[in-house]
């Protein structure tokens, strides 16, 4: 999961605070974005692999004793278990921008031999971290991929996956088929090492030992002896991995992710996808979808939303539950709240809004002019300042809480996170 994401929380000495509820999903090829305060720390923690670059700010990669800095531009990708934190500088706001990759979502383009040597890199005794500067071909990437307008589509993800894949390809050593597959052993690993894992899911013991020419209690073996785990066991698994893949993706009744997943009998569906993960998929997707079933409709959105959280813990939904609500900010005197929202728009195009908390009246500053984030109040709740992105960079610009009198502030550089000074200026 992803650490210190579930709750975004903007406090107020007021009776309530706002809040953006996030899934608790782990998200295989979806760029996130996060900004650690002055010396702040977060610790990537997910099951697959974080590719992350500094977008904005400085700060360090601190692994063991070790600490590398890190500057605009740098990448970092690091392995399952590899037990990083990346701390910003104590100058300044430091974002990220980061994705997970999940090799359990990769069943269908993965081979048996790459799966296997993905995890003997990831149980490494020094865990895998790679650097890659600004300048770096890889890290450049990034940064194409990051500035795409529209990030969450096929050809972004195909892009990441690549990214992932070609930096990587050399902790994983080379296929040799030894000898050109004369013996039975040499032929498994030929045959085993082109087949990919989803095709592996669904092949009987039968049908693979037919292929290879030998006995079912052989390929058993052979299989064992390669990889440590029996057949039976890694069908198991490819199978629970591709159920929780479509608990969490898709809207599909139960039994449907269970025939999907390779089970034709529901009750042994269950009892397998809980001893698994604990839970039964039900109460899995229920308790990963969603804090509350109050709180979403349950049909696998999960958009972040904004709320509203009393002293007594007592939480409302301000947003209609439709695109992604997030960076809410108080004005100053705690009577509305400017936040940025994608309701109308393609998925990633905030436009800046702002609500009455008593009468839950909106008004809409923005209206499709870029990327518009982060919204701030001046102290004389008269002015909001706030990010818009048109082009690849990022610039600051101002306006009335009304919404006119729009001026761009600055014009040079990637700049993200504005902050008003007591007084307005």
């Amino acid at each position: 999961m992803l650490p210190n994401r579930d709750l975004s929380e903007t406090r107020q000495p007021h009776w309530a605070c706002i809040l953006t509820i996030l899934l608790t999903v782990e998200r295989h090829l979806i760029i996130e974005e996060l900004a650690l305060r002055p010396s702040g720390e977060w610790k990537p923690e997910a099951h697959g692999w974080t590719v992350v670059r500094v977008a904005e700010g400085a700060g360090y990669c601190l692994q063991g004793a070790g600490a590398r800095e890190l500057n605009p531009g740098d990448t970092v990708i690091s392995g399952p278990s590899a037990g990083i934190i990346l701390r910003a500088s104590q100058l300044g706001i430091m974002k990220l921008e980061f994705f997970l990759v999940l090799p359990q979502y990769l069943n269908g383009l993965l081979t048996v031999t790459e799966w296997r040597q993905l995890e003997d890199a990831a149980k490494h005794a020094a865990p895998h971290v790679l650097h890659f500067q600004a300048n770096d071909p890889a890290a450049q990437k990034f940064t194409r991929i990051a500035g795409q307008r529209q990030r969450d589509c096929l050809s972004s993800r195909s892009a990441m996956l690549q990214l992932w894949a070609s930096s990587i390809s050399g902790l994983l050593p080379a296929h040799d088929p030894m000898g050109g597959g004369v013996h039975l052993r040499d032929r498994f690993r030929e045959f085993i090492g082109k087949m990919s894992e989803s095709e592996l899911a669904t092949r009987s013991l039968s049908e693979l030992a037919g292929q290879l020419h030998c006995s079912e209690r052989h390929f058993s073996r052979l299989f064992r002896e390669e990889f440590n785990v029996s057949l039976r066991s890694r069908q198991t698994e490819l199978r629970l991995q591709r159920a929780r893949q479509l608990l969490a993706a898709t809207n599909a009744k139960i039994i449907n992710v269970a025939y999907e997943s390779g089970y034709r009998h529901l009750g042994l569906f269950n009892q397998m996808f809980k001893r698994r993960f604990g839970l039964t998929p039900s109460a899995w997707r229920q308790k990963n979808l969603a804090p509350s079933a109050d709180d979403f409709s349950g049909r696998g959105g999960g958009n972040p939303q904004i709320y509203l959280m009393s002293e007594g813990g007592e939480t409302q939904r301000l947003t209609d539950g439709t695109g992604d609500a997030t960076n809410p900010a108080w004005s100053p005197d705690g009577t509305k709240i400017a936040f940025a929202w994608t309701r109308g728009f393609e998925p990633g195009n905030f436009n800046i809004f702002i609500m009455d908390v008593v009468t839950r009246k909106l008004q809409q500053l923005t209206n499709n002019e870029g990327r518009n984030e982060n919204p701030t109040w001046a102290s004389d709740g008269a002015h909001i300042v706030y990010a818009n992105k048109r082009g690849r960079d990022s610039q600051i610009w101002t306006m009335l809480a009304d919404g006119t009198q729009k001026k761009q502030l600055t014009r040079v550089g990637s700049n993200t996170t504005p902050v008003w000074a007591p007084a307005a200026q």
